[in-house]
């Protein structure tokens, strides 16, 4: 319709923002984009998230709870990913033999969640028992024991603290670096369209930030692009793509030291220390008072 009634600039235009909005749609899967002589391989996982959740919506919806339904619809999510990325042209090479795997990796994650929260599927309970009774036929003895089971529970624990902890550290980061986010926003001016194409992309990085502030918190620290490390001992940053989020990542502000502020090392470890207890206590309440909980730490 555009084409029809607007100038040949304006198609080309519509042309550029369909490309772009498949080479990032097929970023959140984990397939390269490539513009010109510059390769991005950062994964937005909230677009992943957004994929994922529409599948399984889709899947809870009008998917039948049968195991054909299941390949049928993971068969055509990877065949719509690898069209995309043919079509999209930002994949060239051996990247777009990602295209497929990914397919297959997020359409069979979200279809399978989709089935399995329809109500006339097995629950959760029900699927682990006759897993356990498979695998004792299979093998003759029990692979998951009790012992395991308690490390699971505990460790999934550990894992929601971590993730809790991650969280609270970007809120941190974001008040800590607001001053250069707004400075970036400033220089930028954006507009009401580019403010609102800003807002999508930092909820899209949103998830990435809190996975590294996880990473941050245990110490390793994360990197973004070559020759780049934040770490809780020092950074080393270098060009960052003009994001408002991104002005808020540790040592912005400084050329080595993190803002005032932040977590320094025995707070890191606290938290380590929190979580491992956690952990622990949680073993403790599935298996009696004979544990003691800190010492899973």
């Amino acid at each position: 319709m555009s084409t029809a009634t607007g100038t040949p600039g304006d198609g080309a235009e519509v042309r550029s923002a369909v490309d772009v909005a498949m080479g990032i749609w097929l970023l959140g899967h984990g397939v390269p984009l490539t513009a010109d002589t510059v390769t991005v391989s950062l994964a937005p996982l909230g677009v992943a998230g957004l994929a994922l959740f529409v599948t399984y919506v889709s899947a809870k919806r009008f998917a039948t709870t049968s195991v054909a339904a299941w390949a049928a619809g993971t068969v055509t999510y990877a065949l719509c990913t690898t069209a995309v990325a043919a079509i999209a042209g930002s994949a060239p090479g051996w990247t777009l033999a990602t295209a497929p795997l990914a397919g297959l990796f997020m359409g069979g994650l979200g279809m399978a969640l989709g089935i399995l929260a329809r109500p006339d599927a097995p629950g959760a309970t029900e699927l682990g028992e006759r897993a356990e009774v498979l695998a004792r036929r299979a093998t003759g003895v029990d692979l998951v024991p009790a012992t395991l089971r308690l490390g699971l529970r505990g460790g999934t624990l550990a894992v929601a603290l971590l993730l809790g902890g991650g969280a609270l550290l970007v809120a941190a980061w974001a008040l800590a670096g607001r001053a250069t986010s707004s400075d970036i926003i400033t220089a930028l001016e954006p507009g009401w369209t580019g403010g609102i194409v800003f807002a999508v992309a930092q909820l899209a990085l949103l998830p990435n930030l809190v996975l590294w502030a996880i990473a941050w918190l245990a110490g390793p620290g994360f990197a973004i692009g070559e020759g780049t490390s934040f770490t809780p001992f020092g950074t080393i940053s270098g060009p960052l793509p003009a994001i408002p989020l991104l002005g808020a990542l540790p040592g912005r502000t400084g050329p080595t030291r993190s803002p005032p502020g932040f977590p320094c090392s025995w707070s890191r470890a606290g938290w380590r220390r929190a979580c491992s207890c956690g952990a622990g206590w949680s073993r403790r309440w599935s298996a009696g008072p004979t544990s003691d909980g800190c010492s899973a730490g």
